[in-house]
């Protein structure tokens, strides 16, 4: 492939630096470079450099200088030619967008929506290839899920590249959408990320029902509420801020390349750069009574380590408006089931628990009875009483039971 040459773009590769533009400004028009130039150009020696300067993250000017005392080793008949075309193809930010990446982002979309598994969604669209492609499609931009909607996705996060080639994040979760809800019905979502569940969700219940986002990332939020729009989703209703214990303001963590994995308790020190952003904790029972709910079909809870204190300020409403279905998760597994201070809170407001294992081909869940069983990372909580037997029946396929 031969190299676009920039014109104009020399003297900004450089950051406008004199000397480099004197040495290069006869060679502007050269010709293209022979093949023995390409083969000094493509040698182990330099690209192991070039990809080491772009890890580093050293400067364009640093990376310059290097570039010259590399240039000075070979002929002066080549060695400004080859300068010329590592200023410009060696930093990626001087390498803009072009047709011919959306076109191969779209093909490689095509054919990752054809992807059957239940399992592996995000694994597979954030491999290196995924990623490299997606860092000259322009950020954000729009992709249509597998259940419909549109939604605005930033590719440069571990959600949204899922979400732009393959269409859905976790297939099980939406499954369990799929036979819980129905038109009319109101779904409940704490930890909405850029809103792949509650988009589903509202093509389900349909304009007569309702979905309720709650979202505490500013960035996360303008995309949701953009995609309610796009969609005309009058009642999708998005709410900036984070539930919890008492009203109060925490530090959220938001490791960058990953807003799902934000956290108000974590440290995320496994993350390379983490930003804070201040956002608002309210009240869970307080905050649930503001906004008149009728009764929940399905609430799910996705706060990173949370949800103990999520659940805990809850208590007074969930006693008085229990929802038949609760989906959360659990990451600490140090501990056993029924320890966990999670499962404690909703064993006194009596809900029966299965766990959703990883699956491949078929969707599966099982009931969680015994003390030293087995758990996974995402759990259903059933309400016993009178939607039980209903919300049961709905299950029959995966749970294997169909209740009397």
């Amino acid at each position: 492939m031969k190299p676009m040459i920039f014109r104009e773009g020399i003297s900004g590769s450089t950051g406008g630096h004199p000397h480099i533009n004197q040495a290069l400004s006869p060679y502007l028009d050269a010709r293209p470079l022979r093949r023995h130039e390409w083969a000094v150009m493509r040698g182990k020696k330099c690209g192991n450099k070039a990809r080491t300067q772009r890890r580093s993250g050293k400067s364009t000017s640093n990376f310059t200088y290097w570039i010259v005392s590399l240039a000075s080793q070979h002929s002066s008949r080549c060695r400004y030619r080859l300068l010329e075309r590592y200023l410009i193809y060696s930093t990626k930010t001087e390498r803009p967008p072009g047709p011919g990446h959306m076109i191969t982002a779209n093909l490689i979309r095509t054919f990752a929506h054809l992807y059957p598994l239940y399992s592996g969604y995000g694994q597979i669209a954030n491999l290196k290839p995924f990623v490299r492609v997606s860092a000259h499609v322009p950020s954000p931009c729009w992709t249509r899920l597998r259940a419909g909607p549109e939604i605005l996705v930033p590719l440069d996060d571990w959600v949204g590249r899922a979400l732009f080639y393959i269409g859905d994040l976790d297939p099980k979760l939406s499954w369990l959408c799929r036979r819980l809800l129905r038109q009319g019905d109101t779904m409940l979502d704490i930890g909405a990320n850029i809103g792949v569940m509650s988009l589903i969700a509202r093509e389900l219940v349909g304009p007569a029902g309702a979905v309720h986002a709650i979202e505490p990332q500013p960035r996360l939020v303008e995309m949701l509420r953009e995609s309610a729009n796009r969609n005309k989703f009058e009642n999708l209703y998005v709410h900036q801020c984070a539930l919890g214990r008492e009203d109060q303001t925490l530090d959220l963590a938001v490791p960058h390349y990953n807003g799902g994995a934000a956290s108000l308790i974590r440290s995320l020190s496994e993350y390379k750069r983490v930003t804070r952003v201040p956002v608002a904790v309210k009240h869970t029972s307080t905050y649930l009574d503001s906004l008149n709910l009728d009764r929940i079909r399905l609430m799910k809870i996705d706060v990173e380590g949370f949800e103990a204190q999520v659940i805990e300020g809850g208590m007074r409403y969930f006693e008085a408006h229990r929802p038949d279905s609760i989906v959360f998760e659990l990451n600490d597994h140090s501990v056993t089931f029924f320890e966990q201070p999670v499962v404690r809170l909703l064993q006194t407001i009596d809900y029966e628990f299965l766990n959703i294992p990883k699956v491949r081909l078929r969707m599966r869940l099982e009931p969680l009875v015994r003390e030293d069983q087995a758990y996974g990372h995402d759990i259903l909580a059933i309400a016993r009483g009178p939607t039980h037997a209903d919300t049961l029946r709905c299950l029959a396929p995966a749970v294997g039971i169909v209740p009397h």
